[in-house]
């Protein structure tokens, strides 16, 4: 099982026990000192990263019935030994970074698709236009140019995220 160094180091701490998520989120944060970390996909990694030590055991998952607020508190069975090796083998945490990245690429990725969508529907637009309209050949021509080329541009950014996000994946 590994667990991410950054997430190893604040639950180590022995003064750290019946804690909830967000506030392991709000170390995780501090200790990376990387201020372009969102605290929503932050706080979901963590939860991920403590859902790991729930089903090993080693973590107990508390949920009150009032406010429907989870805890985590340490087992007998949570092993801070085996926590802190793995602290000493890697200090960074450059897959949380990817997971990051790709997120933030597919978000980019589903702009562009939706331009894209936007652009085809005027391009049939001006389609039927210029056959309603034959007067108007001219403006309408120059609309639908300026439309396609950028709709060329739209999937010659989508095929390179895509790429991207292939690349980031393998590694």
């Amino acid at each position: 099982m590994k667990v991410d160094p950054l997430v190893c180091r604040v639950i180590c701490m022995t003064n750290i026990d019946h804690f909830m998520a967000v506030e392991i989120r709000t170390a995780y944060i501090t200790l990376a000192n990387d201020e372009t970390l969102s605290r929503a996909v932050t706080r979901k990694y963590v939860y991920g990263e403590l859902t790991k030590l729930v089903k090993r055991g080693w973590l107990t998952k508390l949920t009150s019935e009032i406010k429907d607020i989870t805890r985590f508190k340490k087992t007998e069975l949570f092993d801070r030994n085996v926590l802190e090796a793995q602290i000493s083998q890697s200090t960074s945490s450059v897959d949380f970074k990817n997971v990051q990245r790709v997120e933030q690429l597919y978000a980019d990725l589903n702009t562009y698709k939706s331009q894209l969508l936007k652009g085809l529907g005027e391009m049939m637009f001006y389609d039927e236009a210029r056959k309603k309209h034959p007067e108007m050949t001219d403006k309408i021509k120059t609309e639908y140019m300026e439309v396609n080329e950028n709709n060329h541009i739209l999937k010659g950014k989508i095929r390179a995220i895509e790429k991207l996000i292939t690349s980031l994946k393998e590694t």
